[in-house]
Parts: structure tokens; sequence; C-alpha cells
């Protein structure tokens, strides 16, 4: 599942009480589309995917999902008011790799994104905006380890994955961000890493959890263990991503960021 969350736009009046924009912020949670949308959706039988730029469901390839986010925020901004400059998105697993995509693709349009356990399936773009980029993952996720390798997925076919260091250099070399790592903590099971020495504008800040699975940081295991590992309450991505969002609205750009995808 990929999340977005939009701030209200400053000084503009709410439409009433019950408003979404009369809250601090409104979070809305699309989902994908069922590998085959005639049938009913399951997991391992009709998983719903969103179309991530990985090619890996050849059956989406006319699915534009980047489209449809845009097309969101659009009506985010239409319809509730939202602050252009606070618009973000976070995701997990294939929903991770979607907010990617996202940050990517519409990097015009949104402010930071959080991925969790995920991929950037893209190579050698540039961002017409320096998006922030926060990453979680687990140590000891089985469907996307950290070292990458041939993985044996729910549904019984093996698939190669990527190193996650690949999609996290790429974002660092999108920013321009140097080899100076500016923040290192590691505790309780948690390490930090950021990056914010970076020509463009933007950071890249990096946490690793301790025994976790490939489940949501602070969630509940909704999946077998066998499939997906453990679950680990010793970081609370909800709350974690959420801090960083408030801290990073849309600024205005260095000169040299402002290129199209």
């Amino acid at each position: 599942m990929a999340q977005a969350a939009a701030a209200p736009a400053r000084n503009r009046k709410p439409d009433g009480p019950q408003s979404p924009i009369a809250r601090a912020s409104s979070r809305f949670f699309p989902d994908g589309t069922p590998v085959r949308p005639a049938l009913p959706t399951r997991f391992l039988g009709n998983p719903r995917l969103w179309n991530d730029g990985s090619g890996r469901a050849a059956s989406m390839g006319n699915v534009d999902d980047v489209g449809f986010v845009s097309a969101m925020i659009d009506y985010l901004e239409a319809r509730y008011s939202a602050d252009p400059d606070r618009i973000y998105c976070t995701g997990f697993s294939n929903g991770a790799s979607m907010t990617f995509s996202v940050g990517v693709n519409l990097a015009s349009r949104v402010a930071a994104v959080a991925p969790v356990s995920g991929h950037l399936w893209y190579s050698g773009k540039q961002l017409a905006y320096p998006v922030p980029l926060l990453f979680i993952i687990g140590t000891d996720d089985p469907l996307n380890p950290l070292a990458g390798g041939n993985v044996k997925l729910p549904w019984g076919n093996t698939q190669y994955h990527p190193p996650v260091d690949d999609s996290l250099k790429e974002w660092e070399r999108m920013l321009g961000c140097g080899p100076q790592v500016t923040t290192t903590r590691a505790r309780n099971g948690v390490d930090e890493v950021a990056y914010d020495q970076c020509a463009k504008g933007g950071e890249v800040v990096y946490y690793t959890v301790k025994g976790l699975g490939h489940v949501w940081p602070g969630g509940k295991n909704r999946l077998p263990e066998k499939w997906v590992g453990k679950p680990s309450n010793d970081l609370n991505a909800t709350d974690i991503i959420w801090d960083f969002f408030k801290a990073h609205p849309r600024t205005a750009a260095p000169a040299s960021s402002r290129k199209p995808t």
C-alpha cells in the first residue's frame, strides 16, 4: 500500500468543523490494481500491485499509476485545499517501490517521500526537485534482503532483488550528496545514517531495524512469519516518518536541480 499525506494550505478558510482541511493534516490510502481486475482480490491468488517501474507484472504495463497519483494530488489540492508545498508519500513493500517512483516521476509535486522496505527500480534519472528521502528496512527482511539476491516469494516464484544500497546510492547521486555521513546513531537495535551534504538540496536518511522482517516497523505482522519474518517495536515508523515530513516542506530548489525527470 502507498499512502499520501497532505497538509491544508495556510491562510485558507476551512469548509467546516468536520472538513479534512480543518485538521492539521489529511491522510489518504490509495491501493494498487489487482493483477486480474475482473476477479476478487486475494493476496496469494490475485494481489493488488502498483506499477512501480520494475516491470515485474507484465499484465500491468498499461496501468498509469504515476498519472493516477498526479490526478489524486490535483483532486486533493482542488477539493481539500491541500498545500502544494506539503504533499508527501510513503508506502510499504510494493507500495514503497511506488513511493520511490512517485518521488522520481512527480518530483515537482511532492515535498518528501518515505519508502519502507522497497526498491527504486529506475536509474540514470534526474530530479525536477531535490526530494528528501527517508528509508526504513529490517536487517532480517527475507523479501528485500539488504545484500540482495534471489528471493523466494510467497507466490512460489523466485525473483532477483538488487542490494538495498543501490536504491539509496542512486537517490544520493540524484541529490548530489557527498560521501560525508553527518549523522550516525545506534540505539535499541536501530541504526540511523543521514547524508545531508547534498549539492542540489534535500537529504537521505536511512534506518535499519535489527531483527525486523518484512513488516511495518512498530506494526503488527499480518502474514505468516515463515514468509515475512518477525515484527519489531524498536522503531515506530509512523511517528518517524511523520516527524520527517513535518520537517520537510517544499522550499525553493537550487537552480541546478530544476531539470525535467
